[in-house]
């Protein structure tokens, strides 16, 4: 778990990093909202001048490839659907396509990035289905003539984010005809009604005071209503300029800003515990952080859009086995014992990111993951998996098991999706990453 900052140097510093930490989810969301909403859209047509889509399925059609994810660490298993959900206007019904036994998962996230609901395989499973989604303004519950999945969000925005699974390039056809069948439409009208909002955040801008608090500053008076805000620790934070409606002086700006600068800092930091092998395990999510607003700030920093461990659990290492940061110029091995993979309900898979960005990076085989649906993997005599890592091509008859890495420094993570017990409960430990010698070459 993270640590707090270091002690305040007076209670209006303390209070200024509280109000930053319990808000920087919510400065996080607004320029996620506006990273990952559309002005034009197909089959929809262009918002007005300024304005983006919400209320509507957006779709990624392609997996993902070095130099078009606007979020770091995206992984390369699945097709998005993403969708913002404004409640402010009635609930919304969410249509779902039979998936079959295919893998997917819609997650939920409220206005706090709390991760909700999650509509799919775990949870959901079986043929087509209708999901009502009511905001903090719906007091009158489930309505008696419907009989499907509710749920009841604590705040006006949702975010949507869908993960359908892609087994290979060429099943890409049929999972575009699954997510064509996704669509959300008004409760009681079977018409869709995409709505139009106004994003209001420079996505170029420089994190200071200024632009953190106007962000949030609006964010608060579009959250009126919301049930997840902390609402006995807002009215504190006026001294500061923080609340809905509100403009910080010059005074307070200068007041605000190292204290946003300390801030940032501590969030960069892991929020993680390292194993035996290295790779460091992130604390297990529900479907709230509660009042846990140190690791709630950090995820929303790190890996915001993450479901709740249940869902999928992630493994992140930056070093070999012996604490060695991981590096291109260097070859790697990760070698999985017979019967040791990674134990899963769903898939696993193993992603390469260049760690000065959490991006993809072009290599010459057009491979970013590896995973039990990789085509040709080829196992060891005794049934044991050998991953080769490496900036530099293998031999022709490694080159099966090859993970390209960057030419720098980079990171893994891997993703276990409906992990098994012994994933959730930490005693499955992964293999450490092997560093070899030159003569492997």
């Amino acid at each position: 778990m993270p640590h707090t900052p270091s002690a305040p140097l007076s209670p209006m510093h303390d209070l200024a990093r509280e109000a930053i930490i319990r808000l920087w989810p919510v400065y996080e969301l607004r320029r996620a909202r506006a990273s990952t909403s559309y002005p034009t859209l197909p089959g929809v047509g262009s918002a007005a001048e300024g304005k983006n889509w919400c209320n509507v399925f957006a779709h990624r059609r392609e997996l993902i490839r070095p130099g078009v994810s606007k979020i770091v660490m995206p992984n390369n298993d699945t097709l998005y659907s993403v969708a913002w959900l404004d409640l402010a206007s009635g609930p919304l019904v969410i249509d779902i396509p039979d998936m079959g036994d295919r893998y997917h998962v819609l997650g939920l996230m409220d206005s706090l990035t709390n991760p909700i609901a999650h509509l799919g395989s775990r949870l959901l499973p079986g043929g087509a289905k209708s999901v009502l989604v009511s905001g903090p303004g719906e007091t009158a519950g489930t309505p008696p003539h419907w009989a499907g999945e509710h749920v009841r969000a604590p705040s006006r925005w949702v975010w949507i984010i869908g993960r359908i699974l892609v087994t290979s390039p060429s099943d890409l056809p049929a999972v575009h005809k699954l997510q064509d069948g996704l669509q959300i439409r008004p409760f009681g009208d079977q018409q869709n009604a995409p709505a139009q909002f106004s994003p209001d955040c420079d996505l170029g801008a420089p994190l200071d005071a200024r632009h953190f608090s106007t962000q949030v500053n609006e964010a608060l008076q579009e959250m009126a209503g919301d049930q997840n805000l902390n609402a006995e620790r807002l009215p504190s934070f006026a001294t500061l300029g923080i609340g809905a409606g509100l403009t910080p002086s010059h005074e307070q700006i200068e007041q605000l800003e190292p204290v946003l600068q300390a801030v940032r800092q501590f969030l960069k930091t892991p929020c993680a515990r390292r194993g035996t092998t290295h790779w460091e395990y992130l604390p297990r999510l529900g479907q709230s952080f509660g009042d846990d607003i140190h690791l709630r700030a950090h995820i929303s920093q790190q890996y915001i859009g993450m479901v709740e461990s249940k869902e999928a659990v992630y493994r992140m290492t930056w070093h070999d086995g012996k604490g060695q940061r991981l590096h291109g110029r260097q070859r790697y091995a990760l070698q999985f014992a017979p019967g040791a993979l990674p134990p899963v309900d769903a898939f696993w898979s193993l992603t390469i990111y260049e760690s000065a960005t959490g991006r993809l990076i072009d290599n010459p085989i057009d491979r970013y993951a590896i995973g039990d649906r990789t085509p040709g993997l080829s196992l060891d005599e005794h049934g044991g998996l050998r991953i080769l890592i490496s900036h530099r091509r293998p031999a022709t008859r490694e080159e099966s098991n090859w993970l390209p890495a960057p030419q720098n420094d980079f990171y893994l993570c891997l993703r276990a999706y409906l992990p098994r017990a012994d994933i959730l409960n930490g005693l499955y430990e992964l293999p450490p990453v092997q560093r070899l010698h030159t003569e492997e070459h």
